[in-house]
């Protein structure tokens, strides 16, 4: 269980801003209104640097892309509880950077090197609209209990999207509808 806690943890601070340097986060990001999860709760917060660079494999690497790419600021919606939901745990972000330009580029970075740094993500084949780009870390069954992470994110203007979604009952098809669906809503 304490892998699948660490794994959680991880997935949520998948996408991670800069934390080596003093970049001063605005105190607010955009908000993120609730979604329509039936069975399961929510809070949301702004995230800083230090926050967002916690938990990835290469914080460095990430900092530095967030970092390339202007990042301003970030709010986070957390969900917890599923009861018969698939996901457990979902962590939806909305990170704004100094222009469009700014965030596709950091969209590609993690469609591309990105993956690794923040959690050795493979891409996933699920059917999804153009532009949004979904990674999974698979569990790697050393651990019973350890659940899958899914990781789809987008670009929207100046903002980057992303949903982090985790559980012992997670499948791609699971996660293909909890894109259409926050996609709708966000």
């Amino acid at each position: 269980m304490a892998s699948a806690g660490r794994l959680a943890v991880v997935g949520v601070a998948v996408l991670a801003a800069c934390a080596s340097s003093p970049t001063v986060v605005p105190a607010t990001g955009p908000p993120l209104a609730p979604a329509t999860l039936p069975g399961m709760t929510s809070s949301q917060t702004v995230v800083d640097t230090a926050a967002l660079t916690a938990g990835t494999t290469d914080p460095a690497a990430v900092a530095a892309a967030l970092q390339a790419g202007g990042f301003r600021a970030g709010t986070e919606r957390t969900y917890t509880g599923g009861g018969t939901h698939p996901f457990t745990r979902i962590v939806v972000r909305r990170l704004t950077f100094e222009g469009r330009v700014h965030a596709e580029t950091f969209l590609a970075w993690i469609a591309g090197e990105g993956a690794t740094a923040l959690l050795n993500l493979t891409p996933v084949a699920i059917d999804v609209p153009e532009g949004v780009v979904v990674k999974q870390h698979e569990p790697s069954g050393c651990c019973h209990q350890e659940p899958a992470v899914y990781l789809a994110a987008w670009a929207d203007g100046t903002d980057v999207l992303t949903i982090t979604a985790s559980g012992l009952r997670a499948t791609d098809g699971a996660m293909e509808r909890l894109i259409g669906t926050l996609r709708k809503e966000l």
